[in-house]
């Protein structure tokens, strides 16, 4: 686990947790990952990174500024592939409104963030914080 800066302390009390089925969140272990708009080289410190949600026990999947226009079939069709293949976490940045309800159901994990980075976003799931909501 790389070292967590001042910034990320204070960006770890920015996610609120929506969703958490079974208690998924924290993550307390190293499991395999699969990782979606966050930087696999990052993601490493907390598991270990494989190249499809098929070869993972937990999937965490980031999506910046999402609204109605943006969650199109294929987009929401992709996310629910990866849900439907192993346990999904995943953040949706709130910078602006979004469309939240098609994705509440198909993930065991569903976070709300204002743009924060990779680093606090894994620090927040894998339990280094207490996030809200949970």
């Amino acid at each position: 686990m790389p070292g967590t800066s001042a910034e990320t302390v204070e960006q770890l009390a920015a996610f609120t947790v929506l969703v958490n089925e079974h208690d998924l969140l924290p993550i307390t272990d190293r499991p395999t990952l699969y990782v979606d708009g966050l930087d696999p080289a990052l993601a490493a410190h907390y598991g270990t990174v494989v190249a499809a949600p098929t070869q993972a026990q937990v999937a965490l999947v980031r999506l910046k500024y999402l609204t109605g226009d943006d969650l199109a079939a294929h987009e929401f069709d992709r996310i629910t592939d990866i849900a439907e293949t192993t346990s999904t976490v995943v953040d949706i940045s709130l910078e602006r409104p979004a469309l939240l309800s098609p994705v509440i159901g198909a993930v065991k994990a569903l976070l709300v963030s204002s743009g924060m980075d990779d680093e606090a976003f894994l620090e927040a799931v894998f339990g280094r914080s207490d996030l809200l909501g949970t």
